[in-house]
């Protein structure tokens, strides 16, 4: 995370880094399913999801206040949030749901790594292009 954030900051191409973890996180995902039945290669393909995953988290956070402005941004942090509850609440259900539907939990993870490479794709293509311009022009620590 800290070099991750070291990088994403002299470079101000934030969302491309963290387009590259989730992308990582996804490749976990993906490998995960591909190799359930390997215990070290599963365990291999968990630890580069969490690695994806969890780097991205601080160096994401950095881009609504990019985007964003006094209320909005408060409301647009109160959105992420919920979302992310609500993922947290939706995701062991679809994937407790889909084992009992298909005694696997691999189509899930699929989806959950297509989820993943779709927000990936989203960060590359929504935001707006001149994020880097606005980190280059705000002083330091604001």
């Amino acid at each position: 995370m800290i070099v991750v954030g070291r990088l994403s900051d002299a470079s101000g191409e934030r969302p491309k880094f963290v387009a590259a973890l989730i992308l990582t996180a996804a490749v976990g995902f993906f490998a995960s399913g591909a190799f359930d039945r390997n215990v070290v290669t599963l365990v291999g393909a968990l630890a580069i999801l969490g690695a994806g995953v969890v780097a991205a988290i601080p160096t994401f956070w950095t881009l609504p206040p990019k985007i964003l402005s006094g209320a909005g941004a408060a409301s647009g942090i109160a959105l992420i949030n919920t979302l992310g509850q609500v993922g947290g609440i939706v995701s062991p259900v679809m994937v407790g749901s889909v084992k009992d539907m298909t005694g696997s939990t691999t189509p899930a993870l699929y989806v959950i790594g297509g989820l993943c490479v779709l927000c990936a794709l989203l960060l590359l293509t929504v935001l707006p292009r001149d994020l880097k311009a606005r980190d280059v022009t705000e002083p330091r620590g604001a």
